[in-house]
């Protein structure tokens, strides 16, 4: 394993960034979902980048995954999932409050401009707490954003009826998006693209929100 040389430290306290009435105080991404995600960069060679995800919450089903150009080369989470040249994701793990797990990557050489994401997630229920990083190469330097915070909450109804319901809780982007299913019949929904290498709105926000599917 290489040794990180420095740390680039990641803000956690979070300005909410967009003026929102009534919300002037700083918010802790990590105290909304009780995840913290934190990168050090070696300086050296930026494209190696070690992540700590500190569980300040406990649960039966917590997850670490990366998407993007990043191969894991080492990790104390055993792998599931590598089912695409650029994606892959921690077993189920069952985490207690104050557990950590560490990642370290190593940035290829053809991420230059492309997104990457690091995400934690943990379940508790039928809601899923999720936190994310993002890192950046630009081919002399990796940068790090600051930690995203999100809860999806399902909640199922009768009839086959159900509500999801994703609010971002840090930096508070947007208020919250909610997809109410109250039609009987299955319809199939497309993936979208899953190696983070399109510009579109879209497909940068999966990359950023989403889990990879186990």
């Amino acid at each position: 394993m290489r040794q990180i040389l420095a740390a680039v430290c990641l803000t956690i306290l979070l300005s909410t960034g967009i003026a929102v009435a009534g919300e002037t105080a700083r918010v802790d991404a990590a105290d909304t979902v009780g995840i913290r995600v934190s990168t050090e960069i070696d300086p050296a060679d930026p494209r190696w980048v070690r992540c700590t995800i500190d569980w300040l919450g406990a649960s039966d089903d917590a997850r670490v995954s990366v998407l993007g150009p990043a191969d894991v080369v080492s990790a104390d989470v055993p792998a599931q999932h590598t089912g695409g040249a650029e994606s892959w994701s921690s077993e189920p793990l069952r985490v207690v409050e104050g557990d950590h797990h560490e990642l370290l990557l190593s940035l290829r050489r053809d991420a230059v401009g492309r997104p990457l994401a690091v995400i934690a997630e943990r379940s508790e229920g039928d809601v899923v707490l999720q936190a994310s990083v993002d890192l950046v190469f630009d081919g002399s330097h990796t940068r790090a954003s600051q930690q995203a915070s999100v809860r999806v909450t399902h909640q199922r109804l009768d009839d086959r009826r159900g509500v999801i319901l994703a609010e971002h809780l840090a930096p508070k982007l947007a208020p919250k998006a909610t997809i109410d299913v109250s039609d009987n019949n299955d319809y199939p929904i497309q993936d979208g693209p899953t190696d983070c290498s399109s510009g579109s709105v879209v497909s940068q926000s999966a990359c950023r929100a989403q889990p990879l599917a186990a």
